[in-house]
């Protein structure tokens, strides 16, 4: 096991109140299909179902792409999470930049073509939808 950073700064903005078991399994099924960085997900951590995040492994992404060190990383983050105090060390994880490469190459990638997809099919999804969802309506009420 190892040192991690945890924080609900920002997620506990947008989540302000306790997770429902339900709305918890579905932020896990989004945060599984948008993961970028190995072992990472935004609600990483469900603390007496307040949302947290596991920011060690997004500054250790930060660090070895863009060979900073964990304070600067830190710094870098601030903006994002709040000013760390000076004696803070953040744990890093020992990514490899080769390692990091073969993850997030083929996930950027696909993530660009299904956004580009969506975006040209944009105009036929406004289109068609708000018939979808009357009908969904009705069948709900039956």
């Amino acid at each position: 096991m190892e040192d991690q950073l945890w924080t609900n700064t920002n997620v506990a903005e947008a989540i302000p109140d306790v997770y429902p078991p339900f709305t918890w399994s579905i932020a896990r099924l989004l945060d599984e299909s948008m993961n970028f960085i190995p072992g990472y997900y935004v609600f990483s951590g469900n603390i007496c179902g307040r949302p947290y995040m596991n920011i060690s492994r997004r500054a250790s992404m930060i660090s070895i792409v863009l060979g900073k060190d964990g304070k600067e990383v830190l710094k870098l983050l601030g903006d994002l999470y709040g000013q760390m105090p000076e004696q803070m060390v953040m744990p890093i994880h020992p990514f490899t930049r080769l390692g990091v490469m073969k993850v997030m190459v083929p996930i950027i990638l696909r993530t660009t073509k299904q956004a580009l997809k969506a975006s040209k099919d944009l105009p036929q999804f406004l289109k068609v939808t708000p018939g979808w969802c009357e009908g969904m309506r009705e069948r709900i009420k039956m």
